[in-house]
Parts: C-alpha cells; structure tokens; sequence
C-alpha cells in the first residue's frame, strides 16, 4: 500500500518542509518554514507556516476578518489584472 492511501498516516508526527508555493498579498513566502500534519486519505496535509513573525503565520494563527480576506482579494484581482 502506498503511503498516500495509508489510512494510518494520520499517527505520523508532522514533518517539516519548506513552502513553495507564492502566496500573493502576504510579500515572501518562497522557502517559507512549515510543518505539515497529515489528515484522512483524500484530503491534503495541513500545512502551517512556523517562521515566526510571518504575516502568512500570524493570519493563520490569529484569523483575518471578512473585511481584511475582501481586501486582500481585491488586491490579488488588482494584480492579475495589471499583467494582462
């Protein structure tokens, strides 16, 4: 059995990683400290970014209001927009 169809992957301990992934209003967060905690077959890793004072990780551990996700989201359709 592969290790992605493993029922039991969710007794792993999270495992460190780097995040690869450029998240738009957030400013740097290629090769951004995480951990992943797996979860169920099926559903993707939770990923929590662990360097500290990162804004992406002060939103995740503090939540943002619907205020503060309407603008980020204005601000990533201003930016795609620009490129066109």
């Amino acid at each position: 059995m592969d290790f992605w169809e493993d029922p039991k992957r969710v007794y792993q301990e999270p495992y460190f990683g780097w995040l690869q992934t450029i998240v738009p209003t957030y400013g740097d967060t290629l090769n951004t400290k995480t951990i992943a905690i797996e979860q169920e077959v099926g559903l993707i890793p939770n990923i929590q970014v662990i360097e500290e004072n990162h804004p992406l990780k002060i939103d995740q551990d503090n939540g943002i209001t619907y205020k503060e996700a309407l603008k980020k989201v204005d601000e990533i359709l201003r930016m795609n927009h620009q490129k066109n």
